[in-house]
């Protein structure tokens, strides 16, 4: 029974990446994004499956190709599935840039405005992004792959599948630091060794209240993870700990996320603070 209690907590996960696993969209071919960039029709919409290097950004940013690499395109997200999306923030914040397979509608040069003389309407093409500084575009509404570039010093970490957890307790957020209004992040390399973590060690650098307060129960937590047995390795996880919402008067519990990274997102709603005074006769009060 402790046990299904300690996996209670992880059901929303699993409940949610099932349910990802059950979305079928429809079968389209990869198409170089050269080719594409190359024939691309002025005022053309295609959907399109497409390979490229993306960066400068998380909604909005730019895909290029080593084979063209004077080419640009401009991207911007409207996903239709949350797959992979928290997997590419995590690797933009890192590396600044991902190997991504996006699945999209791709964009030729814009059309001029017709009410445009017609001699500016031959010599004008419409660009897209930043300034109109690009001659085509990729409204992507889902994420098919996405890892670090093979040539990023970090690509061998970064790209590491984290291994399936069996059991685990809820994190908390510490009550100290709730009613003190502490926030940060904890990282913390694990060792695992047997379906067991036999190490742990703090690599992110809090101040003072921080480590105090967050990095202790962070390690308690994690010394309550179990894997399968056969599963021996390393991985780097941050909890982060944040307020949201409006101030309340007594405790509520925290909004507890795993990514699929294994990174734990703890998020409570703030205390009002407590005022400490005294009354005409002398005892303290509060209010």
């Amino acid at each position: 029974m402790k046990a299904h209690r300690k996996m209670l907590w992880l059901l929303p996960l699993l409940v949610g990446l099932n349910a990802q696993l059950c979305i079928a969209g429809p079968t389209l071919e990869k198409v170089p994004l050269c080719d594409l960039q190359r024939t691309a029709k002025q005022g053309e919409q295609r959907s399109v499956l497409v390979e490229g290097i993306y960066s400068d950004g998380f909604e909005m940013g730019v895909l290029t190709d080593d084979a063209c690499p004077s080419e640009h395109t401009w991207v911007e997200l409207s996903l239709q599935s949350t797959t992979n999306k928290e997997m590419l923030r995590s690797i933009l914040d890192t590396a600044g840039q991902a190997d991504v397979v996006f699945e999209g509608d791709f964009y030729g040069p814009g059309v001029p405005d017709p009410k445009l003389p017609e001699a500016i309407r031959k010599s004008y093409q419409p660009g897209w992004g930043h300034l109109g500084a690009f001659r085509t575009k990729l409204v992507v509404h889902a994420i098919q792959s996405v890892k670090v570039p093979a040539a990023h010093p970090a690509s061998a970490d970064l790209n590491y599948s984290a291994p399936i957890l069996q059991e685990a307790a809820q994190p908390r957020y510490p009550p100290i630091a709730k009613a003190a209004h502490v926030t940060g992040k904890v990282s913390v390399r694990v060792t695992v060794k047997d379906g067991k973590v036999v190490k742990t060690d703090v690599v992110s650098k809090l101040d003072p209240a921080g480590q105090r307060f967050l990095e202790t129960p962070t390690v308690e937590n994690l010394k309550t993870w179990r894997f399968d047995a056969n599963v021996t390795t390393e991985f780097t996880v941050t909890y982060t700990y944040a307020f949201a919402g409006d101030e309340t008067d007594s405790p509520t519990n925290p909004t507890i996320e795993m990514l699929p990274s294994l990174d734990v997102n703890i998020t409570a709603r703030p205390l009002k603070p407590v005022v400490m005074y005294r009354s005409l006769s002398g005892r303290p009060s509060m209010r």
